[in-house]
């Protein structure tokens, strides 16, 4: 068989599966929990942007495939919104996030996302769901964390979360080995698969320029990501691999007022 024919039979099986679970690719997978920037913000229900900012993302995910993913985000310390699109000529899904603190003191601090989810087979079939998600931030110390973190833990109508949304959850560790030098190991589950392990390092040599690299143990699944931050915009790429779909991109462009 060729190698044209299992993307295809691998495309139209994730198709065809979309009534099961909507897998996004902005801000799927690689967790961001542990980490700051517009990515981190709208996956993360715990984490907010310290004053108002917006960003676009878009993400061209495989190109093989030809499925197309963008994202638009406003946030700020109160509240976060944003809203995902997932196409292709086949296929859509949409999903729009709501966020808010629900506990911010200095050592703890723990949020709240709300989600509604529409997805639609064109022409066949279409589904709506509303889900919750939720995280809590443990700052013992300042030069390390723990993070813990449940993506749809809860759905409505009140049926299973694969029904529509892939449900995870994990437990990230961070600790500031320098100042510009942080180290992170995140545990996550998803719903019917085994648990991941993340190694990720962070590096912020200046305070217009980080980078961050992150590797998935079982998989071989590896991620890297490069920050310029020139005044108050903030310019993101992230360069994904997986060892079977190969390598698919991440364009972050945000305004921080």
């Amino acid at each position: 068989m060729s190698g044209t024919k299992l993307k295809y039979i691998i495309l139209f099986t994730v198709f065809f599966a979309v009534t099961d679970a909507a897998v996004w690719h902005i801000g799927s997978s690689f967790p961001y929990v542990m980490r700051k920037g517009p990515l981190a913000y709208a996956q993360s229900p715990v984490l907010f942007p310290d004053t108002l900012s917006v960003a676009s993302v878009w993400s061209p995910v495989y190109r093989e495939f030809g499925i197309q993913e963008g994202m638009v985000y406003i946030g700020a310390r109160g509240f976060d919104l944003s809203l995902k699109t997932q196409y292709h000529s086949l296929m859509s899904n949409h999903q729009l996030s709501f966020g808010f603190p629900i506990l911010t003191e200095t050592t703890l601090e723990a949020g709240l996302q709300l989600h509604y989810t529409l997805s639609a087979l064109h022409g066949i079939e279409t589904q709506h769901k509303g889900s919750c998600s939720g995280g809590l931030k443990i700052t013992p110390h300042p030069d390390w964390g723990i993070s813990l973190y449940s993506m749809h833990f809860l759905s409505f109508p009140r049926d299973s979360t694969e029904h529509l949304l892939e449900a995870n959850s994990g437990c990230a560790f961070a600790y500031s080995l320098l100042p510009e030098l942080k180290l992170s190991l995140v545990f996550q589950k998803r719903v019917l698969l085994p648990w991941q392990m993340f190694l990720g390092v962070q590096y912020k040599p200046w305070k217009v320029l980080a980078c961050a690299i992150q590797f998935e143990i079982g998989e071989h699944q590896w991620e890297i990501e490069l920050n310029i931050c020139p005044g108050r915009w903030v310019v993101q790429a992230v360069v994904r691999h997986h060892p079977f779909l190969g390598f698919s991109q991440q364009y972050v462009i945000a305004y921080v007022y």
